[in-house]
């Protein structure tokens, strides 16, 4: 269902309009990727989460025309943002405890541009101004009809970042978010991969192998498609991971692990780890030509730790990656100390946001000042010590 098109500013002649869609699918395939990024959670994925029955979020999507023609589209949602979702230690345990008595004063409601499960990709033609001024301004007015008090830009890039002038003077301040992770894949054999590590983590890794190769019985299938009792099984695995995420920022409906395999069977690889016949862990992963993206894991507790699942899952897929030519490879967030030691460098993602009240958006920046990641996270902070020492990289102007 499509809302009605409004004009929403000019550039010269050419009148500037957008549309609000309410499923991606309303929207022609080529008309949106003829501005998105070439990004595997694009059209195909958005869709996937469309029709999962995602009731967690309110999903739509901006289009921006001009003289017909699409110049721009963003995947926003509309949701209840928990304020403890970024932070950790007593301050979580706090508001956790504040929220059974008062659970409005520990969200906030929020219209989102972005990706509920990862970075924001945002398409705007020739990364004009005026079409992401655009897009802001829709939000903005549905922010208004929702009773929403934030509107935001979640996860964007650096390189994102460079749009984000052209909605500071409408009241957006600028922090950053959790990282992401990633592993540039230069190296023939996972040996090879080892000796990039530090001495320490090398050994250790090492002994953990010792421990159950040869000793434990784990055999690897890779598939596109589950069958119904996999799909079972690999929930309940998700589910668990789930409960003991320290950060978690949505919770998937078991119909997406179902739909994401007929919206982009091309793409999708599951593999799933067996021990007598049964899945005690699994990854669902997506695969491009030179990219490949660990999108989300599930272990058994009740034998991860002895049998080390996490570190033969690892084996395997970055072997699996040197065997088929991938050269990026994208771990996403948290787990982040675990991830340093495995050799995965954070990639800094940005929240560009405001509260709609302009008088207590100064209040709302302290705030978010008080629940940035850095704040909670050793290993960001660690992170942008080493990188202050002997640079003198600039960082933007609005960060």
């Amino acid at each position: 269902m499509k809302r009605a098109r409004r004009t929403v500013s000019n550039r010269g002649k050419a009148r500037l309009t957008t549309g609000v869609f309410h499923r991606i699918s309303a929207i022609p395939q080529k008309e949106w990727d003829a501005v998105y990024p070439d990004a595997l959670e694009g059209y195909c994925f958005f869709k996937a989460l469309d029709e999962s029955g995602l009731d967690q979020f309110q999903f739509f999507y901006i289009t921006v025309r001009e003289r017909g023609r699409i110049v721009g589209a963003a995947p926003c949602f509309y949701m209840d943002y928990p304020l403890e979702t970024t932070v950790d230690g007593k301050l979580k345990a706090l508001i956790v405890k504040v929220r059974k008595v008062l659970p409005r004063l520990c969200s906030l409601r929020a219209v989102v541009a972005g990706n509920p499960t990862g970075p924001l990709r945002i398409g705007v033609a020739d990364d004009r101004e005026d079409v992401f001024a655009a897009i802001t301004r829709r939000m903005e007015r549905i922010a208004h009809k929702k009773r929403a008090s934030i509107v935001a830009f979640k996860d964007l890039d650096k390189n994102a970042l460079r749009l984000g002038r052209t909605i500071e003077r409408h009241g957006f301040f600028c922090y950053e978010s959790l990282p992401s992770t990633e592993l540039d894949i230069r190296f023939d054999t996972f040996e090879e991969y080892l000796m990039t590590l530090g001495a320490t983590s090398r050994e250790g890794i090492r002994r953990k192998f010792k421990k159950v190769d040869g000793k434990i019985d784990i055999g690897l299938d890779i598939t596109r498609r589950l069958s119904d009792d996999e799909l079972g099984r690999v929930y309940n695995l998700y589910l668990q991971t789930v409960e003991r995420s320290q950060t978690q920022f949505e919770v998937l409906p078991e119909r997406f692990f179902k739909v994401i395999s007929d919206t982009m069977h091309n793409e999708v690889r599951y593999f799933l780890w067996r021990s007598k016949g049964v899945i005690v862990a699994f990854a669902l992963c997506l695969v491009s030509r030179d990219r490949f993206v660990d999108f989300y894991l599930g272990f058994d507790y009740s034998i991860s730790l002895d049998y080390n699942l996490y570190y033969i899952r690892i084996r395997d897929l970055i072997a699996w990656c040197i065997a088929h030519g991938i050269t990026l490879f994208d771990m996403g967030y948290t787990g982040y100390e675990g991830k340093r030691r495995l050799g995965f460098r954070m990639v800094p993602q940005y929240l560009l946001v405001k509260h709609r009240n302009p008088v207590l958006n100064p209040l709302f920046k302290m705030l978010c000042e008080l629940l940035k990641p850095k704040n909670y996270y050793d290993v960001i902070k660690d992170r942008d010590t080493a990188d202050t020492k002997g640079k003198n990289e600039k960082k933007p102007a609005y960060v």
